[in-house]
């Protein structure tokens, strides 16, 4: 199809089900759990679905079916950290696009070899300071980063070049 792939957009969703299900304990078997739901409906069981697509179609390049009551936090780092080979090698990405589930101490830490464009979460007192004064803001160069800024409240960043 001729698409670039420069940038992977990583998002998940959760659907809920219905239905009696037996929940063996089975391993590598996905679990209807009950959990966080976006339908404001905790009490049903839920399965999430995590994509990673390409940005001009939209087209998924990596799918995951996950517990219902799977954390994105840990997910996106687990999916990043079990797939980079192929999401740099076969895919040819140099980005990563995600929510605010991917701006995290952790995940920081491990996303050092990537360049990522993330929504930094409202609950970090910079972004709500930033957000009130509604004007770019920039922030200290820390460990192992070379450039960061704050624009509204997204985190635009790359990673350093190695200090050999």
């Amino acid at each position: 199809m001729g698409l670039s792939s420069r940038f992977g957009h990583l998002d998940s969703t959760s659907f809920h089900v219905d239905g009696r299900y037996d929940q063996e304990s089975e391993t590598g078997v996905i679990h209807l759990t009950k959990g966080y739901s976006r339908d404001h409906r905790p009490d049903l069981n839920q399965v999430v679905l995590q994509l990673l697509c390409e940005r001009q179609a939209g087209i998924p390049l990596l799918m995951q079916t996950l517990n219902g009551n799977n954390r994105d936090k840990e997910s996106f780092r687990e999916m990043i950290g079990d797939f980079t080979e192929q999401m740099r090698n076969d895919f040819k990405l140099e980005y990563l696009i995600a929510n605010s589930a991917l701006y995290s101490a952790e995940n920081l830490k491990f996303m050092n070899t990537w360049k990522w464009i993330s929504r930094v979460p409202e609950t970090l007192r910079l972004t709500a300071i930033k957000l009130r004064k509604n004007s770019p803001l920039p922030i200290k160069e820390g460990p192992g980063w070379l450039k960061k800024l704050i624009l509204f409240n997204w985190l635009i960043t790359t990673p350093s070049p190695p200090l050999w």
